[in-house]
């Protein structure tokens, strides 16, 4: 409630700093650090990107996004005589939509804000930050989610197709959590002609349509415990905790382009009307995947579950991917912004790699993190 009521006397009281703001000769010197920072290049290319003069802005923001990890395992269990039986076990946890709603205040492309979720939970517990910056050739990304929620699990015994072929669909009877941490940072090559925060941000704007190389740094922390008294367990070894730290080197192509312009009549966007689309591909490739497995074993004396061996091994070099997706409308100091986008990152191990799966008989795994989210904006600048 505190902040609550802190947020609404910020946003009540903008314009007044502004209007003050504009009476003293000389900024703070927050400020000037921040002019500093956003000041345009002297290389920008003007006849193809417009930057409003830095000002206090506002907006408001509203998104839905969905997380989910999948584990997929194939192995062998003992039949009858020296038979091996094929068997698949794949799980999942998956969290219902999450919507929200949130207020952004900032100066020139700094911005700090709050949101909360509304209407129906979409777990039964959730913690998520995010942190968001970018400039005009550049954007890092900080976002971590921390979900607890029944999984869901189908076990197939046998080859599917098969008249002896069995499956058994059916949700966990205990809670399990997901854990991620993504670092995401994005280099435009064309900084003269391009900016990347063009459809996103509305605080420079796509005169002309332009498009640049990118480079892209990404490193991931997930992390699934599951409950070591989920029966289905017991065919995995007991695996009862898996996670992956990953870095990612991505390469790929971003576009803006510029469906209307109409010129602005001053550098504060008086005047301005704008439609940009933008298009970001990059494929990425992990040569950094550290693998990590946790076993749980029942001890007698507590007569509880507790962790066993823990095995981590570097894993072999991955493909992963992330798209990026937005179209702005600018008109005068206002900017509505829809953007989207979906990142995927997987990890892979298998009994000749982890000595944990020895005692599960040519047990593979594999495991998918991804998410989407789609967000829209309304932007304002005073």
């Amino acid at each position: 409630m505190i902040l609550k009521r802190i947020l609404s006397m910020l946003f009540l009281t903008l314009p007044l700093l502004c209007q003050a703001q504009a009476q003293q000769p000389r900024r703070p010197w927050p400020l000037r650090i921040v002019d500093a920072l956003t000041r345009p290049s002297e290389k920008l290319d003007t006849s193809y990107l417009f930057q409003r003069k830095p000002q206090w802005n506002a907006s408001l923001t509203s998104g839905l996004m969905q997380s989910r990890v999948r584990q997929e395992n194939s192995f062998f269990l003992d039949g009858e005589g020296d038979e091996m039986v094929p068997a698949t076990l794949n799980t999942e946890l998956l969290e219902r939509p999450f919507r929200q709603i949130g207020l952004q205040a900032g100066y020139g492309s700094m911005t700090l804000g709050y949101s909360l979720e509304i209407g129906r939970r979409s777990a039964e517990k959730r913690s998520a930050f995010l942190l968001d910056l970018m400039m005009a050739g550049q954007a890092v990304q900080i976002q971590y989610y921390n979900i607890t929620q029944p999984m869901t699990y189908v076990l197939g015994i046998g080859i599917p197709g098969t008249s002896n072929y069995v499956e058994y669909a059916s949700g966990s009877d205990f809670p399990g959590r997901q854990k991620v941490f993504m670092l995401d940072g994005f280099f435009a090559l064309n900084r003269k002609r391009f900016a990347f925060n063009a459809a996103y941000t509305g605080y420079k704007v796509q005169r002309r349509t332009a498009g640049s190389f990118m480079l892209s740094l990404k490193y991931l922390q997930g992390e699934v415990l599951v409950d070591p008294n989920e029966g289905y367990t017991a065919y995995i070894g007991n695996l009862t905790r898996y996670g992956t730290n990953q870095v990612s080197l991505g390469a790929g192509y971003s576009l803006n382009l510029v469906a209307f312009h109409r010129q602005p009549s001053d550098g504060y966007g008086k005047g301005l009307r704008n439609l940009t689309f933008n298009l970001t591909l990059m494929p990425m490739v992990t040569p950094l995947n550290r693998l990590v497995t946790v076993m749980a074993r029942y001890d007698e004396e507590s007569d509880t579950y507790v962790e066993g061996s823990r095995n981590a091994i570097w894993g072999d070099v991955r493909l992963n991917y992330t798209t990026r997706g937005a179209v702005a409308w600018s008109f005068g100091r206002c900017c509505a912004s829809i953007s989207a986008s979906y990142d995927t990152f997987t990890f892979q191990s298998s009994k000749s790699q982890d000595k944990n799966f020895a005692q599960v008989h040519s047990l593979e795994t594999k495991a998918v993190f991804d998410k989407w989210q789609v967000n829209f904006r309304v932007n304002f600048h005073f």
